[in-house]
């Protein structure tokens, strides 16, 4: 009990540590836009659009990382599917081999008791 008390704590505190991390991170990038903001038309220009490019940079690395999760998920769901049609397929095949051998045993049952019949009217 005291172990999972201390996970929890400690996951907490990581939590907490990130969080404050991240908001330092946001308010030293506004306090830096803020500057730049101030600063003379050209050396503006170049700091926004650099931000700009930076951002751009960022969505596309995260869309081709979306893409490339979902391509795999749909070649893992393919898989998945290809696996339980063989797997439907091996039951399929098992159960018309168990049907063949049913009719197989019936008609062999058949057979005997016609030369069972045939034999005893001979002895008739």
């Amino acid at each position: 009990m005291a172990v999972a008390s201390q996970r929890t704590a400690v996951t907490s505190l990581k939590t907490i540590e990130d969080g404050l991390s991240r908001a330092n991170d946001v308010m030293q990038t506004m306090a830096n836009h803020q500057v730049m903001a101030m600063a003379p038309p050209e050396i503006r220009e170049q700091y926004f659009q650099e931000v700009f490019d930076l951002i751009q940079a960022q969505a596309r690395n995260k869309r081709l990382r979306l893409q490339m999760e979902n391509e795999e998920l749909a070649l893992k769901t393919k898989k998945m599917q290809e696996e339980m049609k063989l797997y439907d397929d091996d039951r399929k095949m098992a159960a018309a081999e168990n049907e063949r051998k049913e009719e197989d045993t019936e008609g062999m049952e058949e057979t005997e008791n016609k030369m069972e019949s045939v034999s005893m009217r001979k002895h008739q």
